[in-house]
Formats: structure tokens, sequence, C-alpha cells
């Protein structure tokens, strides 16, 4: 698979490149990372990170002899981590969302920061959402193109700067004197440290609530730390429309100048039927993201909520038309037919979505969304087609 290399990520005044990739060097790096979240094989995901250099870029300060044995302390057990197949580990992530039905796909090239990136697209499994990720690449010291960091949307930075609020903690507990420790209390964060695993345990156990609680006894100072905001929001989505809407209004109000604002405000704004500032956001997150299938089939559904359906159905039609093997597009196209009662496109689409997805239908009399489309001659019509 090959995409073209979008320019238009470039920041002309930013530093030179000190060493100069290929465009086929990025695109090998980028088909060899996709394959490997397709065929499943995580330890070959795993090894196209460089994770020694992105240690260098977390640990990096401050010298002393106590700091440099926590620094080589922190790095070993990092690295530990990462070493062996685990649940926590980022690419057994990436490979289960492919395995349960999401994917992970290579959408462009870039830069960023006059640096080579590839941009991704992870589709969570159960239409559980979706994310982006831009691999910043280099050679390493083998010779192998590797990415040693990589921003993800979600979380508005780069994977380097969430791991230095763990290294930050580490470092003012080392840095502090004697009399410090006899006499200044410890940093709220790094008691509250523990807390991220604790939110995290409850989510992966279903107790949503729970993890919201944690949140909530947290002190003020580490509620407004961004990594407890966003899990805090991983729980709320579980728990209701309205947790999920209030984590990011309480998120919008503590971030306001953040990068993922209008990436996170798509679902905010789409829960307070505040169409035309969801339209908006996905036009602002499609400009970083450099374009996407799935932003374009997120426009349509905006538009299709806000009557337009004409324009809707053009949207929908270049997404389906730029990624046609993007099932979420023919989903969206076909909510607004349904929506502008086109029911001729309705049945179009349907066919599609049986014919090149080669999907199963349900029974559509069993979903009030196509109850007007059942009693419809259209249907009729099409069911007497497929007798």
């Amino acid at each position: 698979m090959r995409a073209a290399v979008d320019q238009n990520l470039a920041d002309p005044q930013a530093a030179p490149i000190q060493e100069e990739l290929t465009e086929s060097d990025q695109l090998a790096f980028a088909t060899a990372l996709e394959q490997a979240a397709i065929d499943g094989d995580s330890e070959a995901w795993h090894k196209l990170i460089d994770w020694e250099r992105m240690l260098e870029t977390v640990v990096a300060g401050e010298k002393s002899p106590s700091l440099d044995k926590a620094r080589a302390d922190f790095r070993t057990g990092f690295l530990a981590t990462q070493s062996k197949p685990s649940k926590d580990r980022l690419a057994e992530q990436v490979v289960s969302y492919c395995e349960d039905g999401g994917s992970f796909k290579f959408l462009r090239l870039g830069r960023v920061d006059n640096q080579p990136i590839a941009v991704f697209r992870i589709l969570l499994p159960n239409q559980g959402g979706v994310n982006y990720h831009q691999y910043f690449l280099k050679r390493s010291d083998d010779g192998q193109v590797r990415a040693e960091d990589i921003y993800v949307f979600l979380s508005a930075e780069r994977m380097t700067e969430t791991l230095r609020v763990f290294w930050r903690t580490v470092a003012a507990e080392v840095s502090k004197t004697f009399i410090d420790r006899l006499f200044k209390p410890a940093d709220p964060l790094v008691k509250s440290i523990r807390s991220i695993a604790e939110m995290r345990a409850m989510i992966k156990d279903g107790q949503y609530e729970k993890a919201i609680e944690i949140y909530e006894t947290l002190p003020e100072k580490v509620q407004n730390e961004k990594i407890f905001n966003l899990i805090r929001m991983q729980a709320a989505i579980q728990v209701s429309d309205e947790a999920y809407a209030s984590s990011i209004d309480d998120y919008r109000q503590r971030f306001p100048g953040d990068a993922a604002l209008d990436f996170l405000l798509i679902d905010g704004y789409f829960f307070k039927k505040d169409y035309e500032k969801m339209l908006e956001c996905i036009d602002r997150t499609s400009e970083h993201v450099g374009g996407d299938a799935w932003l374009l089939s997120m426009r349509a559904q905006a538009l299709a909520y806000l009557e337009r359906f004409e324009q809707a159905r053009e949207v929908a039609n270049d997404a389906i038309r730029l990624e046609p093997d993007l099932q979420d597009a023919y989903w969206r196209a076909i909510t607004v037919s349904l929506m502008a009662k086109d029911f001729d496109e309705t049945v179009k689409l349907l066919n599609m979505v049986e014919q090149d997805l080669g999907l199963e239908l349900a029974d559509l009399t069993e979903i009030p969304d196509y109850a007007e489309f059942v009693d419809s001659p259209q249907y009729k019509t099409w069911m007497e087609s497929r007798e």
C-alpha cells in the first residue's frame, strides 16, 4: 500500500532535519508497522519503536549522582516492562484492536517540526471510537528506521511527554534534600501517582464509577494533570452520555488551548446536539490529521442532523470513494439516507454493504431507525427482489 506524502504538515520555521530519510524508507516503515498489526505480530510491531531513544528523551535533564542512579533504574524498569508481551504493552493493545474487529491503518506521510512522520488511524472494536497516531521517524543506531516518539491524538501529547509525568515524580523525590524530606510535604502528584494504576485497574474490571470516584478524591492540583483527566474520560464514556459530556467540559476548562480539544469535543458537541460546533471540530481535526474518510463520514452525519441532506449525501459518498472498505462510511451514509427519507439511496447502500463489503444484514424490522424505511414501497420491492 502507498499513500501520498503530505507536505502541508511541514513547518518552514523549524530546525533542519539532522538525518534525512527517503520517502521509500518512510513508506517501508509504515507498511511494516501496519502489516505487523494486521498479522497479529506484536513482537514485530514492538521492534519498530525505538524505546531506548524514547527513554533518553524522557529522562533528560539535570545531572547528579542520585538522579543518575534513579535515571538508570527508571530506564531499566520501563524497558523491562516493554521487553515481553503484556496487556499493558502498546504493541499488544494495537494488535488486540485488530483481532477484536477494529483496525490500524496507515494514512499518509508528512512532517512535523521538520521531522518525518507516519500518520495512522486506529478504529477501536465494537464501535468504540477512533484515535490517530503520528510516529516520528528516525534511523536507529543499527540502521533501521524506527519511531522515536508517538504523538497520540486522544492525549494531545507525545508519548515521551506522558512518560515524563512519571519520571518527574521520581526525580522530584530523589532531588529532595534531607531537610526537605523532614519538613516539606510530598508533592501531591507524587502521592497520587499510584492512583493512575488504580483507576486503570478499575476500568479493566468494568468498575467505571469506582474509577471516577478515585479521580474525585484527588487533590485539585492532581485533577488538573492531563493524564488523570483522560483516564477519567475513559471511565465516564462507559457510565453515561452525561458523565462523558461533563468530563469533556472539565477538560475544556482546564486545557482551553489544547491541541486535542477539537478531537475530544466532537463527541461532546454531539451529545449536546450542537452540530454546527461539531462540524467545526471535525474540520479542524481533519486539518490536523491531514484528512481522513472516517472524519468525512462523521461530517456527513453532522450535516444530516442539521438537515443539510444534499450536502451530507455528497460528503458521505466522498468518504466511501476515498476508502471503499471503511464500514463506518457506509453505515453513516445509510443513516443520512434514512434521515433524508431517500429510501432509493438506502436500498442502493444496503446492497453495497452486502455485495461490496460481504456483510450479512440484520433483520431491519427489529431496528427502530429503519421503521419508516420498512414501511416504504422501496423496502417491499427490495425484499421481493431478494426472494
